[in-house]
């Protein structure tokens, strides 16, 4: 538990203002690191549990979520100090400074995931400047209205007006306050992905407003077959448990195929209201995991 009025360390940036997020990239041991935290005075690690959990992770990652301006200003003078060699080693800060490899703002680095830069890399790989691809820009959250228009019109702005010059265009815009997510499907060239993907704070990565980017696919066109005529024959139901979730609409869950075969969680209650013709995606699904 954290005691009254220290800041809080953490594992996990969800939910946090990326405006007020310090980024410790940690070196070494995360047990000393945590050990080194607690020794701070007015700091506590709220989630140690999961970072000293991740010891597979090479490059572990912890964020401090600091009150104002003031605060992050003074902790990153602590850390300068520290990196020019002028803060005695004996200070509970040095000993958090020596087990980072770096002590930084959330920017650039932290809106765009090493995999999915590898995906958009190898989505753009030879393919014209003019090209469009699809990417999801999830925009800082906030419940308050008047801050989450403007922070949508900062990436509306560069979208449509400064960074694409009139080459983007917005394809969906989603706001889903129960789960605390702002976000806008694009549609932008090739030649903004690369300067994405080279993570350039001139690129979409740049703007403040911007929580994260992901990239999105489009499924090829498949060729179906002609439709088989010849009655399935499933084999004897399985004994163990399920070994699988699906999250999909409401399937036929007594269907020949399906039945005995399926454990239905209808946390929503909608099986009662969801008539049997309504009921095909999810159907299909599942006969695709049970049956391939």
């Amino acid at each position: 538990m954290a005691r009254p009025g220290a800041l809080e360390l953490t594992s996990d940036p969800t939910a946090l203002a990326p405006e007020r997020l310090l980024v410790f990239e940690v070196r070494g041991s995360i047990q000393d690191f945590v050990k080194a935290v607690n020794e701070v005075a007015g700091l506590d690690f709220i989630d140690e549990e999961e970072l000293e959990g991740d010891e597979e992770d090479k490059a572990p990652v912890a964020y401090l979520l600091v009150p104002d301006a003031r605060a992050m200003e003074q902790i990153l003078s602590l850390w300068k100090r520290w990196s020019a060699g002028g803060l005695d080693a004996s200070k509970p800060w040095a000993k958090v400074f020596d087990l980072l490899r770096d002590l930084r703002t959330w920017g650039p680095d932290d809106r765009l995931s090493e995999e999915e830069q590898t995906f958009l890399e190898e989505e753009i790989e030879g393919r014209p400047d003019s090209d469009l691809i699809l990417l999801e820009i999830e925009v800082l959250f906030s419940t308050n209205p008047e801050r989450a228009g403007r922070y949508e019109g900062a990436v509306l702005e560069a979208i449509l007006n400064n960074i694409f010059a009139n080459a983007g265009r917005i394809v969906h815009r989603t706001y889903i306050e129960d789960i605390a997510y702002h976000a806008l499907l694009v549609s932008v060239p090739v030649v903004v992905v690369r300067s994405i993907v080279k993570r350039s704070r001139e690129s979409i990565l740049g703007l403040d407003a911007v929580w994260h980017i992901r990239p999105q696919s489009l499924a090829p066109s498949i060729e179906v077959a002609d439709p088989v005529t010849e009655p399935l024959r499933p084999g004897p139901a399985p004994e163990k448990p399920p070994i699988l979730a699906l999250l999909d609409g409401v399937p036929i869950a007594r269907h020949p195929l399906l039945a005995d075969r399926l454990e239905v969680l209808d946390l929503f209650e909608l099986e009662p209201d969801t008539p049997v013709a309504n009921r095909m995606h999810g159907t299909a699904m599942a006969s695709l995991i049970v049956h391939g």
